[in-house]
Formats: structure tokens, C-alpha cells, sequence
């Protein structure tokens, strides 16, 4: 995860919550974020860089230098480089295997 990030804020875009701030704060030590980074580290292969611009995902989680934006078959990570340079993968997967975000 971001080297520099605390709180990662949280985004669950499946509510008509439009005109409202839905996000939460969830900070990085936190459990959710502990099975997010252990769901990284088991699905290190089949990543694919991309240039390209997403419309809005089902969840997201944004912090100053890492985004990752989970859609209903792919997850797409934003981050800066150790070189400094913003990079963005993508991934297919299932968004199940994100529900436990919003339990």
C-alpha cells in the first residue's frame, strides 16, 4: 500500500448518495484494510498496466497516492511509483471477493 498513506477513504457508490459525502475513513492498520493488502499480496500475477480512464467503480478507496477502484470483473490500482511516477494495473477478478468492505 501507499508508503506515505494513514487513512485510505472509503466509497461504496452502490447507493444513490449522489448529493452526499458517503465516505469513511478507514486507517491503515484497520481490519479491512489488513484483508485488502493480504488479497494483494496473494493475487501478485496477471496484472496489466493501463492508460486508460475508468467511470465510476462500485467501491472505491482513495488515499494520496494509492487508488483502487473495484468494478463487478476487474480491480484497477492507482499509485506512485518509487521512481515518483504515477502508474495505474489492472486486474480481472470478482467483486465478491471485495464484500468484506462493506460488511
Amino acid at each position: 500500500m501507499g508508503l506515505f498513506e494513514t487513512v485510505l477513504k472509503f466509497y461504496n457508490h452502490r447507493s444513490d448518495t449522489i448529493f452526499h459525502d458517503n465516505s469513511v475513513d478507514l486507517e491503515i492498520d484497520s481490519p479491512k484494510v489488513k484483508k485488502l493488502r493480504s488479497w494483494i499480496d496473494t493475487n501478485k500475477t496477471e496484472w496489466k498496466n493501463s492508460i486508460v480512464s475508468y467511470a465510476q467503480p462500485t467501491i472505491s478507496l482513495i488515499g494520496n497516492n494509492l487508488s483502487i477502484l473495484i468494478f463487478k470483473d476487474f480491480v484497477v490500482i492507482g499509485f506512485t511509483d518509487k521512481n515518483d511516477k504515477p502508474r495505474q494495473i489492472t486486474k480481472q477478478t470478482d467483486s465478491k471477493d471485495f464484500e468484506f468492505l462493506i460488511e
